[in-house]
């Protein structure tokens, strides 16, 4: 009996270790020591209060299509699926609030930021990663919640490709605002700022 407790106790503690162990991708994004982004007006984003998360919206994701085609999925930002914690942002921040100012869990840094996340290893951050290989990018909009923006912007580079995740969370993925080959949806005129007027649809009394 003795036995058959401690091979009981040993396969939980495997299995424990396992899931501690669970394989999962790290994505870092920051701004690279530069000023950040700004409005189109040449006015940095706001960084909100000194908490994390009430910035103007930053959303890091994916398109379906190659060159800024198709449908964008957000990992994380407003409208993300994706809700664990990020870990040391006080009040506790979840994916789905990661904004600009949001800089080593130190909140209110206009047009800057400084983000950290894991995704793969919990039930919290493992909605619609994409494929191996994918490019990944940044959208920023030009205020607090998507609803009330009038401007965006979304940038990626070669080098931001996504990995499949792995035992302890290798390999990482980084992503800054100095990286080569930076590649704007808005073109080389509006890079930095958020320079793409976002349409407003048409009431349909309109179309009558």
């Amino acid at each position: 009996m003795m036995i058959r407790k401690l091979a009981i106790c040993t396969l939980c503690f495997a299995a424990a270790l396992q899931a501690a162990r669970a394989d999962f991708t790290t994505v870092s994004f920051d701004s690279g020591g530069l000023p950040g982004i700004f409005d189109n007006n040449n006015v940095l984003l706001t960084g909100g209060t000194t908490a994390d998360g009430d910035g103007a919206v930053l959303q890091l994701g994916y398109f379906s299509g190659a060159n800024f085609s198709g449908i964008f999925t957000p990992l994380s930002g407003q409208g993300s699926l994706n809700t664990a914690t990020i870990a040391g942002t006080v009040p506790a921040e979840p994916y789905n609030k990661t904004s600009i100012g949001d800089v080593n869990g130190s909140g209110g840094a206009a047009g800057t930021f400084a983000i950290s996340l894991n995704f793969g290893n919990l039930a919290t951050n493992s909605f619609n990663l994409p494929a191996p290989g994918t490019l990944l990018a940044l959208r920023f909009y030009d205020n607090t919640t998507i609803a009330s923006s009038t401007r965006y912007n979304t940038v990626t580079a070669p080098t931001w490709v996504w990995v499949a995740p792995s035992a302890q969370g290798l390999p990482v993925v980084a992503m800054q605002l100095t990286d080569n080959g930076l590649v704007w949806e808005s073109g080389v005129a509006g890079a930095f700022h958020t320079s793409i007027l976002i349409a407003i649809p048409e009431p349909s009394s309109l179309a009558l």
